[in-house]
């Protein structure tokens, strides 16, 4: 008798639980820090789900089988995600047996075919020592022909059609609609770099040069950087660790970009002439920002920096025992530092700045206060510090034709030079 009651607790109990645990939620993958997690995404978010980016993680269906929780991974693609969390819902609710195994993948359509032999071309192009093809273009160009699959896709479209104008004006309008992860559409400047990257496809695919006549209309404003006030960078300064401050005002004085910065290493530093080289370092798979670069040109530059920063990066490279091929400011693995931007914005956040911040504008403050409207370092020697290939190009940088400060010291120079002898 105590038998069959344990038998029938068991069971009962059994089924309470699986009326209980009829429920299935949908989770992301998220990183916090260095470590991965996930966390639920509620209903009211579905609707605007996008895909997690590659190396991103998955989502995942949430859902108990008895008493075992189970977490099942159902890929990145935010469609996928949404169909299977919906059919799950139903097998629970309707109490049906697992339902059998997916069918075997549908064959690839023709445009995702052809797509994926570009992909698989432009690798045959990355080099070793990072000259060539970069990994990362290939990284960009996964991402970009995501979309274009995705709305080929949602319009039943297998067959390649780079050269109809209509599909292509078509896509476009469809691209305009289309909003990131904070639920606003995606730029002007976004939707031009998406579509020239399957321009790049016809071209070299197909030798169609249709596209060219649609991004002929893809207009964008042009992103406006302005240099940082005294008193802005003083605020910023303030705000700062003095370690955060040494990396930052290294990016003042460097004029270095983000990866420059962050591929620095201990022997670039030339604490008796007080510069910094930057360089490539094909070791690490990089190179510097130059289309000149991919036939190994390496442009690499000297720049200098004041002796007192030397002094406080000498200090603190003894201090972290640091030796010459060591990264200067690597992240916490000891790796190439991918998040300034980040890192800055956290200390502007925390320090409630009312202006905004960035790793870029600290390089154009650097070269607009040596520049000093005129009145310091010439044009051509801030050119060359800044890796720029021309004149021109520092000139837009610095916006200098429209700088009023500037014009008064030249026509001063003008009307005191030599040539005034022969007005």
């Amino acid at each position: 008798m105590l038998s069959r009651f344990a038998e029938f607790s068991k069971s009962g109990r059994a089924g309470v639980l699986a009326v209980m645990n009829r429920t299935v939620k949908l989770y992301q993958s998220v990183k916090r820090g260095n470590n991965w997690g996930t966390e639920p995404v509620p209903d009211n978010q579905l609707k605007n789900l996008h895909d997690l980016p590659e190396g991103g993680g998955n989502y995942y269906l949430a859902f108990y089988e008895g008493t075992k929780r189970r977490m099942a991974p159902v890929g990145r693609f935010a469609d996928a995600a949404k169909q299977k969390l919906m059919r799950k819902r139903g097998e629970l609710e309707m109490g049906l047996e697992p339902p059998a195994p997916d069918p075997e993948p549908k064959a690839e359509s023709c445009i995702e075919a052809e797509i994926k032999k570009f992909l698989e071309q432009q690798e045959a192009f990355v080099g070793e020592s990072g000259y060539g093809t970069a990994p990362k273009t290939i990284k960009v160009y996964r991402t970009r022909f995501g979309f274009y699959l995705r709305f080929c896709a949602e319009k039943k479209i297998t067959d390649v059609r780079v050269g109809d104008y209509d599909h292509l004006m078509e896509y476009v309008g469809w691209l305009r609609k289309q909003t990131k992860s904070n639920g606003k559409r995606i730029g002007d400047r976004y939707v031009h770099n998406i579509f020239s990257t399957l321009y790049t496809f016809a071209l070299s695919a197909y030798d169609i040069v249709t596209p060219k006549k649609v991004m002929a209309k893809l207009g964008y404003s042009k992103k406006v950087v302005k240099a940082h006030t005294d008193r802005e960078l003083q605020m910023l300064w303030a705000a700062m660790t003095p370690d955060e401050e040494l990396v930052y005002k290294f990016f003042l004085w460097s004029l270095a970009r983000n990866k420059e910065v962050g591929h620095t290493e201990v022997g670039d530093l030339n604490f008796t002439d007080n510069t910094v080289h930057i360089c490539p370092k094909r070791h690490r798979q990089f190179r510097l920002k130059s289309k000149r670069n991919r036939r190994g040109n390496v442009g690499d530059r000297y720049v200098p920096l004041h002796p007192s920063l030397m002094a406080k990066l000498k200090e603190y490279v003894e201090r972290e025992g640091l030796v010459d091929g060591d990264l200067l400011f690597p992240n916490t693995k000891g790796e190439v530092e991918d998040h300034y931007y980040r890192h800055l914005q956290q200390i502007a956040k925390r320090a409630k700045l009312p202006f905004h911040v960035e790793p870029h504008k600290l390089r154009k403050t650097g070269a607009t206060l040596h520049y000093n409207n005129g009145k310091g370092v010439p044009l051509a020697t801030i050119s060359q510090w800044l890796g720029h290939t021309s004149l021109q190009q520092t000139e837009e940088y610095l916006d200098i034709k429209a700088t009023a400060a500037a014009q008064d010291h030249i026509q001063r120079m003008v009307a005191t030079g030599r040539m005034a002898a022969h007005t």
